[in-house]
């Protein structure tokens, strides 16, 4: 599910953090256990959660992840990192940020990947893609990739990912 998983995860730790004990259970999950009620638009930017709407010819108010392929979530993780971290290097070593920064958005294509699809090979994805296109990748940021072809590159990282089919 990629990078909204992440984001969905880190916006529930955050409120999960100001709420009293007793409501945290209660919050997370859904009461009746119908995880169809988890709605994509809860855990996405409006802007780049219409956009995929948009585009996969869906209802924005109402759709739940239970009912997002992982192409469709490929696609939102895409223009998400589009839109938030444009200035982000493509790769770990051109950032220096082999620590976890405190936003996801700060941190290079290659970390976010890898927190994404919980692995740890997207440096080797980056790599071979951007050497396919040539497009140097040391001194090359997020910015410089279209939507569509970041979109190749959550794909491929999910195939990659041993997780990829869970």
């Amino acid at each position: 599910m990629g990078i909204v998983v992440v984001y969905a995860q880190q916006k529930t730790e955050k409120a999960v953090a100001n709420m009293p004990l007793e409501e945290v259970a209660d919050n997370i999950l859904p009461e009746d256990g119908d995880y169809t009620k988890l709605l994509y638009k809860d855990y996405v930017d409006e802007e780049v959660g219409k956009q995929v709407c948009k585009k996969y010819n869906l209802d924005f108010e109402t759709i739940s992840f239970t009912n997002m392929s992982d192409e469709i979530l490929d696609y939102s993780s895409a223009l998400g990192i589009a839109a938030k971290s444009g200035e982000q290097p493509l790769l770990i070593d051109a950032a220096d940020d082999r620590i976890i920064e405190d936003s996801i958005e700060k941190e290079s294509l290659e970390m976010q990947l890898n927190e994404g699809y919980a692995f740890g090979g997207a440096d080797k994805v980056i790599k071979e893609y951007c050497a396919a296109i040539n497009l140097n990748q040391e001194n090359s940021k997020i910015k410089d990739l279209t939507a569509d072809q970041l979109f190749e590159i959550c794909g491929l990282c999910r195939e990659a990912s041993p997780h990829g089919d869970e």
